[in-house]
This record gives C-alpha cells, structure tokens and sequence, in this order.
C-alpha cells in the first residue's frame, strides 16, 4: 500500500495476512528528502531531517502530485523517482522483516493498492516506479493493482473467515489525501 502518509507491505503467509512490519511501527513515512550533504532520505529520515527551514527540501503526499517534478536543494527529482525510493524502503523493511519471522524474503509477485480516483496514467506511473524500485536490474513482478476499498474488504474479509455465505460487508475508505 503506498499511502499518502504512510506506505506497509503485507503478505499471505499460511493463508492468513501478516503485516511484514517491525514492532511498534505503523508503516513507513511517504517522505522524501534531499539536501547535498544527507543525500536521499525516505522515512521517518526524511520528516525528521525535513524540519523547520529544511522543510523546503522534504516533499510529502507525493502520492497527490504525481504529475510534478520538485527541486530540492538545487536537484530535481520526477515524482516517479520519489515514488520508487519510498518503494524500495518499503520492499527492503519487507523482506527483513520476513527474514527476522522466518518467512521466506523471497517475492514472487507483488500486488498494488491504488486510491479507487487513480486514472490509468497513475496507475501506470505507481506501476513503473514500483517495478524497478530495486536497481541493480531487479525487477519486481507486479502481478495486479486492486483500488484500496477493495483491498480493505478483502483485508477485513480475511480476518473474519467465521462470517456466514451471504454476509454484506460495507467498506468506507476515509482516505487521507
């Protein structure tokens, strides 16, 4: 789920759904930083570095302005590059987590949740930049894109497996962007 202010993985392990998150934390910041001397900083990295006057060099809701480009400290960055560091920050604390609770780190394929308003362009965007979040010419094989309400109800259906044939399930995404 690339949030627009926070980003999780998840994953299927023994037909039940497991947050591939460390303990105590929500998810990862969707932040992105960049000054000359840090370098690139994604995560709670980037919003802690990104205060007060070097606030101008942080960009946030990204996920809301994709079709932009944002200069920090004299460099430019295309929202796609943004999208794809704060991927791969969540893709690296994935697999690690996975390791640390013998799940095997191993991705086969990964399934994007995208705002239900996403139009094909970016859709395709989010896509691209998740494919190749990696580098080193690892890519990741995205196997679909599902609109958040429906992973929400498929998420809720999943923790409740007692629920009778028939049963309605109403889902309201009070989405953050």
């Amino acid at each position: 789920d690339f949030g627009t202010t926070t980003s999780q993985a998840s994953t299927v392990n023994f037909d039940r759904t497991f947050p591939l998150l460390k303990p105590g934390v929500y998810g990862i910041d969707s932040m992105f930083y960049y000054d000359s001397v840090q370098g690139e900083l994604v995560g709670k990295e980037a919003t802690d570095a990104g205060q007060g006057r070097d606030a101008v060099n942080l960009v946030k809701e990204v996920k809301m302005d994709l079709d932009k480009t944002f200069t920090l400290d004299g460099k430019t960055f295309k929202s796609g590059e943004i999208v794809k560091a704060i991927y791969k920050a969540v893709i690296d604390q994935a697999k690690e987590v996975a390791s640390n609770n013998c799940i095997d780190p191993t991705i086969e394929g990964v399934v994007l949740s995208h705002p239900a308003k996403f139009n094909v362009q970016e859709c395709d965007l989010i896509r691209s930049a998740s494919a190749i979040c990696m580098g080193d010419g690892q890519k990741l094989n995205i196997t679909g894109m599902i609109k958040e309400p429906v992973a929400a109800a498929i998420a809720y259906y999943d923790d409740c497996p007692d629920l009778p044939d028939g049963t309605g399930i109403l889902v309201y995404d009070l989405g953050s962007g």
